[in-house]
């Protein structure tokens, strides 16, 4: 029966007892599953929320840096700021906070930075993109809520 020893105890171990890894040349990483959930119970251990949150927030701040630049990040902040951390369509607060921009001016994701709006939550922004930032569109989706309301 085939064995590998374990870099981390340094037991022989059968290889029904490694870590399994498909791009390991032998298809088992170095480590035992018993030492492999250990390490990894250590680092969850170590990496508090507090810390993944803080994480989250920097590559959030350099996601929306490189998508907007310095100046389009400030008025997003601006915005969030003077809105409260709401929504400026649905006036919930935000836990996903998206800065909205005219897509008649910058196709796709990237924007000038002259072209930016308010901050809104991130079902309102998919909504609007989805109904093509269009007033037209909006107006049609309003008037079609406004003939079923009354059916039930």
């Amino acid at each position: 029966m085939a064995s590998l020893k374990c870099i981390h105890c340094h037991d022989p171990k059968a290889l029904s007892e490694m870590s399994k890894d498909s791009s390991d040349r032998r298809g088992h990483k170095g480590l035992c599953k018993i030492c492999a959930a250990k390490k990894q119970s250590d680092f969850r251990a170590t990496w508090s929320t507090e810390k993944h949150d803080a994480v989250k927030a920097a590559m959030l701040v350099s996601a929306r840096k490189s998508l907007y630049g310095e100046e389009g990040t400030k008025h997003f902040e601006e915005q969030r700021r003077l809105q409260e951390n709401k929504c400026d369509i649905c006036k919930q607060e935000m836990i996903k906070a998206c800065s909205d921009h005219n897509h008649l001016c910058c196709d796709g994701r990237k924007t000038c930075g002259k072209c930016l709006r308010g901050a809104l939550c991130d079902k309102c922004n998919r909504g609007m993109g989805l109904l093509g930032d269009s007033i037209v569109n909006l107006e049609s989706a309003i008037k079609y809520l406004k003939k079923w309301e009354t059916q039930w």
